[in-house]
């Protein structure tokens, strides 16, 4: 499920991107755009699943926009999760204690984004995600012999805010590298995901 929406998320960000760019009106800034992908790990604590399970995930994405004014970036993006997470303990005769979370992650939207210029190649932008996407955690519970298992199964859609903070360095006429951070703000209480703040890079191309 979360594969898909994460491909469907990252189609829908290259759409938006797209609209961004076509004529805004704008003389200075309405030709330029930029995208690439993103790097994040997410923070979160999910002991209503296992007692075991505090940490941290990878996400992937991608994000792309166009600068509609000298401080107005609109675009879209789309992120998403994979890892198998958990305790698999052996303990030395054979039998394994079965405490292991599968779990993933998809979203996306459209983003607005303020930025300002702090010196020359060096900006800093305040991108809110407007969207949704959704979450399965698959918990396998109790070894029921045989190679059977009792999985608890933790799964739901949302909508979500995810507002955050950019720094944006361009050596290069058209490559710029960024440092981010933010907090995925879901817009009703999950069964066990309730949002959660993320840190990442980014890597863009074709930016003003």
């Amino acid at each position: 499920m979360n594969k898909a929406s994460g491909l469907i998320c990252l189609l829908v960000a290259g759409a938006l991107a797209n609209v961004a760019a076509a004529d805004t009106g704008y003389t200075d800034y309405g030709s330029y755009g930029g995208g690439g992908p993103t790097f994040r790990y997410m923070f979160f604590d999910n002991a209503a699943v296992s007692d075991s399970f505090s940490g941290s995930f990878l996400v992937l994405g991608g994000r792309g926009y166009a600068a509609i004014t000298d401080w107005l970036r609109l675009g879209g993006g789309g992120f998403g999760s994979f890892a198998v997470v958990g305790d698999d303990d052996d303990n030395g005769e054979g039998d394994t204690d079965y405490d292991e979370l599968t779990m993933g992650v998809g979203y996306g939207g459209f983003i607005v984004e303020p930025f300002f210029e702090l010196a020359t190649g060096l900006n800093v932008s305040l991108p809110i995600l407007i969207g949704g996407g959704g979450y399965e955690f698959q918990y396998l519970a109790e070894e029921l012999g045989d190679h059977e298992y009792r999985a608890e199964i933790y799964q739901d859609g949302f909508f979500a805010l995810e507002p955050g903070v950019e720094i944006t360095w361009k050596p290069l006429p058209y490559v710029g590298f960024a440092l981010q951070g933010g907090y995925l703000l879901l817009l009703h209480d999950g069964e066990v995901f309730e949002g959660s703040g993320y840190a990442g890079v980014a890597l863009y191309f074709g930016m003003p």
